[in-house]
């Protein structure tokens, strides 16, 4: 979401790694469009929050949102959209989200502890991003993009910020809502469900209820697999030399991995699925390989290889039908 002309004119952009418009404190600190604050941190390359605007806040109505109506805030969608579209897919992401710009307005802490002591605040804050989410995404689609991202920020590297039971309580029913409203659209992504791209080591991963919309690996499907598990690649140039974005040659280990409920469409009935028997071919162990014409072409590529341990997955010889919700 592009910041109003209004604030572009009070304030200014700051490049990495803010890579936005903000109000340059007298202290140093910055401030955006919101009124959270933040400073750099001592290598500058990095930034961390340092004001909440609802942390004292009794209402989430104690502040305005901002206003999607305002002058200059989809000006620069809309041009490109009409630059580009032609050539190019185009992609939106709305840049609000559920859990981080909540807690980024509450505070970690108190977010949290609200999830649990104070349920009638997180109710009414998460109400109206969600609408205002909504609202953004209605405005990406009616300019002309093909595809919205959405993404959150639930995990860390050794397990989710919140419990899967305050997941489900409080952000599972909002953002399918927002799912859903996408897929009334003629702009919905049918070949985007369903995968999992692991490239650090993880200890215990569960997942639970997925409804592929396609046949995995038919052609031109980009998720060939439900979890895969392995090292990533991105060769850049820089200084006249290269970078490696990602390790190629990273090992990552998936351990603890468990599925449940992963549903195939039945062949020949439309909207019918039935569950998926043979869920072990959805998992994979991802490797590269170095590139012997690499720097005449990119990548480099590396010598990484995943590896999944300890996982349950449900038994073959399934094929009980579904229909409908489930």
């Amino acid at each position: 979401m592009e910041p109003t002309t209004a604030f572009k004119e009070s304030a200014q952009w700051v490049g990495v790694p803010m890579d936005g418009y903000f109000k340059i404190l007298p202290n140093g600190t910055y401030e955006d469009e919101w009124g959270i604050r933040y400073e750099l941190t001592s290598d500058r390359l990095h930034w961390r929050y340092i004001y909440h605007p609802l942390a004292t806040a009794e209402s989430p109505n104690e502040i305005e949102l901002p206003s999607l109506d305002a002058p200059g805030r989809f000006d620069t969608a809309v041009k490109t959209v009409k630059a580009m579209r032609e050539e190019y897919v185009i992609e939106a992401f709305p840049f609000v989200t559920l859990y981080e710009t909540g807690w980024a307005l509450r505070g970690f802490n108190r977010f949290n502890l609200d999830l649990i002591q104070n349920s009638a605040f997180i109710e009414k804050l998460l109400d109206k991003l969600l609408k205002l989410i909504l609202e953004m995404v209605a405005r990406f689609v009616e300019a002309g993009a093909d595809v919205i991202q959405l993404g959150d920020d639930f995990g860390m590297q050794t397990s989710m910020l919140v419990s899967p039971t305050l997941w489900r309580r409080f952000f599972k029913p909002r953002m399918k809502i927002v799912v859903d409203g996408i897929k009334k659209t003629d702009y919905y992504d049918w070949s985007a469900d369903g995968v999992f791209d692991v490239c650090a080591n993880i200890d215990g991963l569960s997942i639970r209820n997925v409804r592929f919309n396609y046949v995995p690996g038919e052609p031109d499907m980009l998720a060939r697999y439900l979890v895969s598990v392995g090292p990533k690649w991105g060769t850049l140039a820089r200084g006249g030399g290269w970078i490696e974005v990602f390790n190629p040659n990273a090992n990552p280990v998936l351990q603890g991995l468990r599925i449940e409920g992963v549903v195939l469409p039945r062949p020949a009935v439309p909207g019918a699925c039935v569950a998926g028997d043979a869920v072990a071919e959805l998992v994979h162990e991802r490797c590269l390989s170095l590139n012997p014409d690499f720097p005449r072409t990119m990548p480099r590529g590396g010598t990484g290889r995943g590896q999944i341990r300890r996982a349950v997955l449900p038994p073959a010889g399934g094929g009980e039908e579904v229909i409908g919700e489930w």
